[in-house]
């Protein structure tokens, strides 16, 4: 991110803090138009807590750092940089959510993706503490639609997850090209519908279900992304202090129209459609 990038950003945060909640999502659509990084960025330092917004908007000399090399963790996780048995291949991409790269795991001998998220994050143990539980609700589910978790762990202060390499498109690219055909459509729904079982077959509610938290291979296959606000229910064996944060409204990020009925913590809910 360079100096002006990153004022950018911090000018429209600012400008979202001072109008009503409800409001924000017409507030980022007139600002961001296309830019979609933008409103990513804008939209997880909105869900983040005071004390991380104020680090991100305090924070010109790491920026002008950062813009040297174009990023602190990119500076290190170039092609050929190992973390523990993952040797990294190439930089996938780059949002508000941190980065991803394609590497390749030496000892299983697979390609994987690793998401390196911002270092500000390390700074709040509350959204940190939700990153790591968002990992096990997860990596404690074993289904074709459902995004494999590896690993996860923290590099240079910053946390990362290993996930299985997808080959494909979210949902939302794949609508922006156009009407899906119905027969297609209903294939793709019976995924989500399999896998969503699969989730609340172990008492997990994903709760931020929507276009972006989907992604299409390229071999049809439809798999569900971002357990991060998601609820354990009684039949998970969890502890009350686990089921208590992870819901937490501090931590809830779910974007107003896609907000599940189950988003209060104290909310009775049940897993049945």
């Amino acid at each position: 991110m360079t100096r002006e990038r990153w004022q950018q950003v911090c000018d429209l945060l600012e400008q979202a803090l001072e109008v009503a909640p409800q409001q924000r999502p017409a507030l980022l659509d007139r600002a961001c138009g296309a830019d979609r990084p933008l409103r990513q960025e804008v939209e997880v330092l909105l869900a983040s807590s005071d004390h991380v917004r104020s680090s991100f908007l305090q924070a010109p000399p790491l920026v002008e750092r950062m813009s040297q090399t174009e990023s602190t963790t990119r500076d290190v996780l170039t092609p050929g940089a190992k973390l523990g048995p993952y040797l990294i291949q190439s930089l996938i991409g780059t949002g508000g959510m941190g980065e991803v790269y394609r590497a390749r795991d030496t000892e299983l001998k697979r390609e994987v993706a690793i998401k390196v998220l911002p270092e500000f994050w390390s700074r709040d143990p509350e959204r940190l503490h939700r990153f790591e539980l968002e990992a096990q609700a997860a990596a404690a589910l074993n289904h074709p639609n459902i995004i494999s978790i590896h690993h996860v762990g923290q590099y240079d202060g910053s946390p990362y997850i290993v996930t299985e390499l997808l080959q494909g498109e979210t949902l939302r690219e794949r609508l922006r090209r156009g009407p899906i055909p119905l027969r297609k459509a209903v294939e793709y729904a019976a995924q989500i519908a399999h896998g969503l079982a699969a989730a609340h077959d172990r008492g997990i509610v994903h709760r931020d279900l929507k276009p972006e938290n989907l992604f299409v291979t390229k071999d049809g296959r439809v798999k569900i992304l971002d357990f991060g606000v998601a609820r354990l229910g009684p039949s998970k064996e969890a502890s009350g202090e686990e089921r208590q944060d992870i819901c937490h409204p501090s931590r809830y990020s779910a974007r107003p129209l896609t907000i599940a009925p189950t988003s209060s913590p104290s909310a009775r809910f049940s897993t049945r459609w």
